[in-house]
This record gives structure tokens, C-alpha cells and sequence, in this order.
């Protein structure tokens, strides 16, 4: 019995009533084909083998190949190095001030995916800055020092003297608020008195005269008063009375008798005379529209009484 090429390679024959239905062509696998080149470089990857049932075919009704016409195999099971890839930016953090200029920062990883089995770190900075913030702060004024005391304006008597200060430590800015109104001080000095040299005040009226004639006296005063000497200043030079003279018209002086003066001798010796005895209107002499002497500047008496003889 024939049985065609075709029929053999295709596992079965063209008549199977031309044969005997008892002879049959099992099929064999053929030797397995070299392994296919790996797909990949590390990390595992899967080898392929093939194999085909050629070895012969399945004929005459035989049966077909049993198993898999593949094989595989694990390869390049080195572990990759994986390169680090930076993950997205984080937030912000928090201005860590309110004004006059801070900076904030935002963060990110090198953990998408992280390095690993030599693999590369990522390139560039994990961290990125900006400003925040940027208005200046408001500052409030602050009272410097106290500046040294000027000078004394006078040596003595009391003065005043005045010590600043300005409001730079700091100075207000941005809004910030003034320093108060104290920026002077006082105190006293040159306390001393000053020594006040005296002098004359005006002079007074004059007094009453002393006499209403006759040549009298006058006074006017002045005090050492404008002003009085003090804190050991010089007294007052000079006098402190003037003089005049007043009424000096002549007082009118009455006459008064003086003493009466000797009896002059009787002109006769006997048969009765008369003497006669003066006084003067000079004790003192009206002068001056003074009045005279009143009464008589003589004064008689008998004398020589006795009768002359003979008669």
C-alpha cells in the first residue's frame, strides 16, 4: 500500500480506506533551537527555545508530538540600577516672618523613584527659595542717649541748663510710631548768688529847715538801695547827706536895753541938782526890722539937796 508524501506530512493518509487501519507513523520532537536573545539587560528577563515535531512528523494516522514545541528560561537576572528622579515640588513653608523680608522654601525628594544598585542621584537642588513678606517692618522710635548738658548761660545767680535727646535708636519708620515729647531736660546751675555791687538810689527831699532865719541847715538823704550791695558786692561810694543852706535872710532882732549905765556927776554941789543915768538899746540893738527898745534911755535922780550957804 502507497501512502503520499502529503498525506504523511500532514499526520494523517489521503485514503485511510486504502491502508490498513493498524499501521501507524507516531510523530517525535526534533532537537530544541537555540535560545533567542535576552529582551532585556538586568532585572530578569525570559529566554524562549523552540522546538518542532519534525522527527519525524506525525503519519499514517499517528498521533501528533506530545508537550510544548517552547521552553523558557530566566535571564539577565542582575539586578538594574534604578536612577533617581526628583518627585514634585512640596508647598511652601510658612513665611517665618510678617514683614521686612523673609524666605520661604520648598522642598522635594529624590524618591520617584529613590537611586538604587548604582543608579544615578538626581541632578540639581532638592531645595528652591523665594522671597516673602518683603514690606518693610513697621519701626517704632526709640530715645538715644542723652546728650551732654550745654553751657551754662550765666556764672551766678542761677541759670538753666538743657540736654537732648533724639528719637534714632531707632528712628520710626514704615508707620511705626514716634518716640514721646520728652527730648529735653533741664537743670539748674550757676545757683550762687551773684555779688551785686550797691548803688545810690535818688536823692530824698530836703528836711524842714531848721530855722525860719538866720542862715539854717538843710539835709537830703539817699540810700545805697539800687541796688543794695550783696553776695559780697562793693558798698556804695560817696556820701549819703547833702547840705544846704536855708533862711538865710536876716531875723529880725528886737532891741534891748543894756545896763544903765553910771550916774553922771551932779552939776551942782548943792541947792539940789539932778544926775542923770543912760542905758543903751544894745542888748542886743534892734536889727533886722526888729522893734526898738520900749521905754526911756535915761533915768534922773536928785543930788546935791543940802541948801547952799548963804541962802
Amino acid at each position: 500500500m502507497e501512502v503520499s508524501t502529503l498525506s504523511l506530512l500532514n499526520g494523517k493518509f489521503d485514503s485511510p480506506t486504502n491502508c490498513s487501519p493498524h499501521l501507524h507513523f507516531p510523530a517525535n520532537w526534533g532537537e530544541w533551537g537555540a535560545w533567542n536573545s535576552c529582551p532585556v539587560t538586568c532585572g530578569g528577563g525570559q529566554r524562549i527555545s523552540y522546538r518542532f515535531c519534525d522527527d519525524p512528523p506525525p503519519s499514517a494516522g499517528g498521533s501528533n508530538c506530545i508537550g510544548s514545541n517552547l521552553k523558557t528560561d530566566v535571564c539577565a537576572t542582575d539586578t538594574c540600577p534604578v536612577h533617581g528622579n526628583w518627585e514634585r515640588w512640596g508647598a511652601w513653608n510658612r513665611c517665618p516672618v510678617t514683614c521686612g523680608g523673609g524666605r520661604q522654601i520648598s522642598n522635594r525628594a529624590c524618591n520617584d523613584p529613590s537611586p538604587s544598585n548604582g543608579g544615578s542621584a538626581c541632578s540639581g537642588n532638592s531645595k528652591k527659595l523665594r522671597s516673602c513678606a518683603s514690606d518693610e517692618c513697621p519701626v517704632h522710635g526709640n530715645w538715644g542717649g542723652w546728650g551732654a548738658w550745654n553751657r551754662c548761660p550765666v556764672t551766678c545767680g542761677g541759670g538753666r541748663q538743657i540736654s537732648n535727646r533724639a528719637c534714632n535708636d531707632p528712628s520710626p519708620s514704615g508707620g511705626g510710631s514716634a518716640c514721646g515729647t520728652d527730648s529735653k531736660k533741664f537743670r539748674s546751675c550757676a545757683s550762687d548768688e551773684c555779688p551785686v555791687q550797691g548803688n545810690w538810689g535818688g536823692w530824698g527831699a530836703w528836711n524842714r529847715c531848721s530855722v525860719t532865719c538866720g542862715g539854717g541847715r538843710q539835709i537830703s538823704n539817699r540810700a545805697c538801695n539800687d541796688p543794695s550791695p550783696s553776695g559780697g558786692g562793693s558798698a556804695c561810694g560817696g556820701n549819703s547827706k547833702k547840705f544846704r543852706s536855708c533862711a538865710t535872710k536876716e531875723c529880725p532882732v528886737h532891741g534891748n536895753w543894756g545896763g544903765w549905765g553910771a550916774w553922771n556927776s551932779c552939776p551942782v554941789t548943792c541947792g539940789g541938782g539932778r544926775q542923770i543915768s543912760n542905758r543903751a538899746c544894745n542888748d542886743p540893738s534892734p536889727s533886722g526890722g526888729g522893734s526898738a527898745c520900749s521905754g526911756y534911755s535915761k533915768k534922773f535922780r536928785s543930788c546935791a539937796t543940802n541948801a547952799c550957804p548963804g541962802k
